[in-house]
């Protein structure tokens, strides 16, 4: 079975939106771009992909650090945000699909983070990882921050909410094991406005990821822990996979 193909296309605008740019803080995307910088073994003045982008934040950190960038999205609004907060950073940022990135090549590294990889089919992702591998020079690092199976289903709970800014978020999960995606039920509440979403995101399990990824192109795929760079383990509560063309 496949993901329903459209609830990407209908989740990232209203209120979803002011709680992506409240979630982080400059102090996490700094410490963020700190670990990409390590496990992607960037040089200065890497060229590198950021794949999806959303409001830039990753982007714009390691442009900051002298890195060139190119960042890609389908979500205009934030594509817009994005350019307006670049000024003269060395960062472009491309309106695209991320499962085409045709035309793209001579990349030093790319990554993907904050869960977005798994929005589509396998065929989908896999198409994702093809066009990044493509795009990247032999040597090139995919780093892609990533629940697996393995750090995610030891902590599964069906219900959770959170707070962001004068925003409440409550979300009901449920893992479909005939699909292995976890289909969530979001609802956001801000000023008593209510708005309810859905999403439907591929969980693999690493040794799945590796497979993908070397069918994708990638020579070699390690795993190391989401929070450190560390090599992973079972007590590690999110991932790193990192793929070398």
């Amino acid at each position: 079975m496949s993901a329903p193909p459209e609830w990407f296309n209908a989740f990232f605008a209203g209120l979803w939106l002011d709680v992506q740019r409240g979630f982080w803080q400059a102090e996490g995307s700094e410490k963020h771009a700190s670990l990409l910088e390590r496990v992607l073994e960037l040089r200065p003045g890497s060229r590198v992909i950021d794949v999806p982008c959303g409001n830039g934040r990753l982007t714009l950190a390691l442009a900051r650090r002298g890195h060139v960038m190119t960042g890609v999205d389908f979500t205009r609004v934030f594509l817009d945000e994005a350019r307006a907060s670049a000024g003269a950073l060395p960062a472009t940022f491309i309106e695209r699909d991320m499962r085409q990135l045709d035309g793209l090549s001579g990349f030093d590294a790319a990554f993907n983070y904050w869960g977005s990889f798994g929005y589509f089919d396998d065929a989908g992702d896999e198409a994702v990882a093809a066009g990044v591998c493509k795009a990247l020079l032999p040597g090139g690092r995919f780093a892609i921050d990533v629940n697996l199976i393995e750090t995610l289903m030891p902590m599964f709970q069906p219900r959770g909410w959170f707070q962001v800014g004068d925003a409440t978020i409550l979300e009901e999960r449920a893992f479909d094991f005939a699909t292995s995606r976890i289909e969530s039920d979001w609802t956001f509440i801000r000023a008593g406005v209510e708005e309810r979403k859905h999403t439907s995101t591929r969980l693999y399990s690493a040794h799945e990821l590796a497979a993908l990824l070397r069918r994708a192109g990638f020579a070699s795929v390690r795993f190391l822990d989401g929070a450190s760079g560390a090599p992973l383990t079972v007590a590690s509560r999110r991932a790193l996979a990192v793929a070398t063309k």
